[in-house]
């Protein structure tokens, strides 16, 4: 029987502090956090994850505002609505929701936000910190929550064999830094890697990262191993599922698997949260002592 790892503590004590902060920061500054989430086209992930930002960011006070592009938007549309939002003293923070359509260059879109905004922690600037340091104020999201949920069922990650399937620039590459970070030995598995059961069943923590929803099960783990399902979307029978297939929850291999929905996307959404009152403090702080 496995254990089922929830996010639904963690993502509420970090909703809970930003709640606080922005009451506090609120009586300093006089004003009211506000994001802009961005997407191009009608990504089924990408609105879930969407939806969730708006919800959280409602809950604890911040000003959430979408700006949808059509899918046939060029680089040069999504580019030149960023810099209007870059310009805009009332726009804190700014997030780009993912994944772009293919004739998007990704790049030039992250690149093209200012870093002091960056909720996604996507820019070249953040990124650079966290190659450097392992850590940033406002690295990715969903890596970010990864690790938080590890922590926060003291799951040993120094001298851990990790495998990451996924090399994503949002979540398998920048796990691998932080994990690295962290003192665990981390393998990438990704769609050219061969013999993938062989490596994935070596791993003391095994994080799935691939979109292909409810591809993996029992054969691909080993007992008593952590799963870590960062997958999410519409499986086959309408219901939100994950990478893992939901059929092998109540097997009889031991091991431990947070739960899609309510694991990691839960707190990827906490961590949203806590990085737009992060960029709002910090922009209004400065604001506040140019007066």
């Amino acid at each position: 029987m496995k254990e089922l790892l929830t996010g639904k503590q963690i993502a509420e004590e970090i909703l809970e502090n930003s709640a606080e902060r922005i009451r506090l920061g609120h009586q300093k500054y006089s004003t009211t956090p506000c994001v802009a989430i961005v997407y191009v086209g009608d990504d089924e992930a990408s609105r879930i994850y969407a939806y969730q930002k708006r919800k959280a960011c409602a809950r604890v006070g911040i000003r959430a505002v979408e700006y949808g592009l059509e899918y046939t938007a060029s680089t040069e549309d999504v580019i030149e609505l960023i810099y209007k939002l870059d310009a805009d003293i009332g726009t804190h923070g700014i997030m780009v929701q993912t994944p772009l359509p293919k004739h998007i260059d990704a790049d030039r879109v992250f690149d093209s936000i200012l870093y002091s905004k960056d909720i996604d922690g996507v820019t070249q600037w953040n990124v650079y910190k966290l190659y450097k340091y392992g850590h940033t104020e406002l690295g990715p999201c969903t890596a970010e929550a990864v690790v938080a949920l590890l922590d926060h069922y003291n799951i040993p990650i120094s001298g851990a064999r990790v495998v990451v399937v996924g090399r994503s620039d949002t979540v398998g590459k920048p796990l691998t830094l932080m994990l690295t970070q962290r003192d665990a030995t981390v393998t990438i598995v990704h769609t050219k890697t061969k013999k993938t059961k062989e490596i994935t069943k070596q791993a003391d923590i095994l994080i799935l990262a691939t979109g292909d929803l409810e591809k993996f099960d029992d054969t691909y783990i080993k007992e008593g191993a952590t799963v870590i399902d960062v997958g999410i979307g519409k499986g086959s029978s309408n219901k939100t599922v994950g990478d893992f297939n939901q059929a092998d929850y109540t097997s009889n291999k031991k091991a431990r698997i947070s739960k899609v929905p309510g694991g990691v996307g839960a707190v990827t959404t906490a961590i949203s949260v806590e990085h737009i009152v992060y960029a709002w403090e910090k922009i209004s702080e400065r604001k506040h002592t140019e007066k």
